[in-house]
């Protein structure tokens, strides 16, 4: 990791974002916690996390925000505590379902792109929700399925 504490082992492109999560241990135990996604690539994830994940742990999510039945798993790669006591969680898709996750990336890039504009040219500062059910009631009827 550098000084500002990015890792730089990093292979693709990472977009940052602020989507809620739900995760739950993927072997069931624990109740699921909703939290906050930090950046999302193609590969995986890296979300906010109240308590400490063990590496090589299975954690199911949802962001519902960006889709309600899209439903994912994923392998813990690292955890480390940041400055507020909180825990950021580096999460690799396990590729199950690598469309899927393809499209959800894809759907988040579209969303959060609408949200800087949103920023940028109406002045407007949306969460990352808000852009989502804007962006989905101007543009997700357009598009091919």
């Amino acid at each position: 990791m550098d000084a500002q504490g990015e890792r730089k082992d990093r292979k693709a492109f990472r977009l940052p974002s602020s989507f809620r999560i739900e995760a739950i241990s993927g072997d069931g135990s624990g109740a699921a916690t909703t939290t906050e996604l930090q950046d999302i690539s193609v590969v995986g994830l890296c979300m906010i996390s109240h308590e400490e994940r063990s590496v090589g742990q299975t954690i199911e999510f949802r962001i519902p925000g960006v889709d309600q039945n899209f439903k994912a798993s994923g392998q813990v790669m690292w955890c480390s505590q940041n400055s507020s006591g909180d825990y950021s969680v580096g999460v690799r898709f396990a590729g199950a379902n690598a469309s899927i996750e393809d499209e959800i990336f894809t759907k988040i890039r579209e969303i959060e792109t609408y949200r800087q504009t949103v920023k940028d040219f109406e002045g407007r500062d949306l969460s990352s929700e808000e852009a989502a059910k804007e962006w989905r009631a101007k543009f997700e009827s357009t598009i091919e399925p």
